[in-house]
């Protein structure tokens, strides 16, 4: 039976975070859904199982894909107007935390990975626009 991933851990932690679950929340939804006590247990058909309920409690099923050029645009970005990405680095859990909670908030995406190509590339326009003004605002004071 399939093992389960590093990178379907990280997806399932991110949409734990996401959905607002605290720990006691998130381990019963693993053992209603798939009667485990950990994501470390699942495996097999289960793994899918968890993610699918996750992702359909979210809004986004079925509209999951492979990462895109415009994802790596959107983190370059996002490294340039964020401060948390500017404080910690653009490769830094906090500025993936704050970009994640950016696209929650104004794209209803829990990662770039999540978006479909309509918006991500509303959302390089976001992160180019508030690049601009932050500029604009410099430039005025």
């Amino acid at each position: 039976m399939m093992e389960i991933s590093n990178a379907q851990i990280k997806k399932i932690k991110v949409m734990q975070r996401v959905m607002g679950l605290d720990d006691d929340a998130y381990r019963e939804m693993l053992w209603g859904v798939a009667r485990v006590k950990s994501c470390k247990e699942l495996k097999g058909l289960k793994i899918q199982l968890v993610m699918k309920h996750m992702e359909k409690c979210l809004g986004i099923e079925g509209k999951t894909s492979k990462p895109r050029p415009q994802v790596r645009e959107i983190r370059r970005l996002w490294g340039r107007v964020s401060r948390v990405a500017q404080e910690w680095g653009p490769e830094s859990r906090q500025a993936h935390e704050a970009l994640n909670k950016f696209l929650w908030r104004r794209f209803q995406a829990a990662a770039p990975e999540w978006l479909t190509l309509p918006q991500a590339q509303r959302v390089i326009e976001a992160l180019k626009a508030m690049g601009r003004r932050e500029v604009q605002a410099c430039g005025a004071g």
